[in-house]
C-alpha cells in the first residue's frame, strides 16, 4: 500500500479477503479473541445512561438549530460510551471529548476535486477519478475499485469516512438519521473495523460495497458544493465562470 500510515500488513478480519459480517462481530473462525471483542462490544447499557438517552432522543425530535447541534453532540458522546463495558460507561462519558467522535460536521473538503471537474481538467489522482466516475451524469458507469497497492492511507481513510457518514447520517445538511439501535450497531461495526482491522480489511470492506461507496461519494460531493454555494453566493457562479475562462485562455496559449 502506498503512502504513509500504520495499515501495511495482511488481513486480520478477512484472511480469505472476502467480506464477512460475522468476522467483524468476532463470531467467525480466525476472528480476534474474546478479549479483543470486549471493547466496542457491549450490548448492555448502564442504568445511568438509559434515562439520559431517552431525554436526548426526545429532544432530538423537538429541537432545531444550535440547540439540536448541542443535543446531537451530547448524544454522540453517550452513544460512544454505551459501547464500552457497562461498568466503564459512566467513566468514559466523563472523559470522552466531542471532537474525538464522529459527529455532525461539514462535508469532507474536496475543493480541488470540484474545481478540476468544473474546469474539465483531468487528473490521475485516485480520489478525483473515484468522484468523477461516481457522478450520475457519467454516461457509462466506469467506476472500478483500484488495486490495493495504488491506494494511500489518506485515500482509504477518506473513502471509509464518507461511507460511515452516509450510513450514520451525521453530516451537516442531512435531514434524517437512523433510529437509535441501528445507529449504535453501525457505530460499533465501524469502530471494530477500524480498531481491529488492517488496511487490507478496510480495502476488502470498501471493494465489497462499491455501490454504497458510490452513494457516499455523491452525497459528500452534493453537501460540499451546496455549502460552498451558500458561502460564496451570489458571486460563486461568476467566480467559476471567470476561472473557466482563465483556464480556457491558458490552454489556448499552450496550444500555440
Amino acid at each position: 500500500m502506498s503512502g504513509e500510515g500504520r495499515f501495511d500488513g495482511p488481513p486480520l478480519l478477512f484472511p480469505s479477503r472476502v467480506f464477512s459480517q460475522t468476522a467483524v462481530d468476532g463470531q467467525a473462525p480466525g476472528a480476534p479473541s474474546a478479549a479483543c471483542t470486549h471493547f466496542f462490544g457491549s450490548d448492555a447499557v448502564a442504568p445511568e445512561l438509559e434515562g439520559r438517552i431517552s431525554r436526548l432522543l426526545q429532544a432530538e425530535k423537538q429541537d432545531s438549530g444550535a440547540a439540536l447541534t448541542s443535543k446531537l453532540e451530547e448524544l454522540g458522546s453517550v452513544l460512544f460510551s454505551s459501547l464500552m463495558p457497562s461498568e466503564l460507561q459512566v467513566m468514559f462519558l466523563r472523559i470522552v471529548k466531542v471532537e474525538h467522535l464522529p459527529g455532525r460536521g461539514p462535508a469532507k473538503d474536496i475543493g480541488n476535486i470540484v474545481r478540476r471537474m468544473l474546469l474539465q481538467w483531468s487528473s490521475k489522482d485516485l480520489l478525483f477519478r473515484m468522484y468523477q466516475y461516481s457522478m450520475p451524469f457519467v454516461k457509462h458507469n466506469r467506476l472500478q475499485f483500484p488495486p490495493f497497492e495504488q491506494i494511500s492511507a489518506h485515500e482509504l481513510h477518506h473513502m471509509l469516512s464518507v461511507v460511515q457518514n452516509l450510513t450514520l447520517g451525521i453530516q451537516e445538511g442531512v435531514a434524517k438519521m437512523p433510529i437509535w439501535t441501528t445507529r449504535r450497531q453501525l457505530l460499533r461495526f465501524f469502530q471494530r473495523l477500524t480498531t481491529r482491522g488492517s488496511a487490507m480489511d478496510l480495502y476488502v470492506f470498501l471493494s465489497s460495497h462499491l455501490y454504497l461507496l458510490r452513494l457516499a461519494l455523491i452525497e459528500n460531493f452534493i453537501l460540499f458544493t451546496n455549502r460552498c454555494a451558500r458561502v460564496c453566493a451570489p458571486d460563486w457562479r461568476r467566480t467559476v465562470r471567470a476561472h473557466w475562462c482563465e483556464g480556457e485562455g491558458a490552454c489556448a496559449r499552450l496550444r500555440r
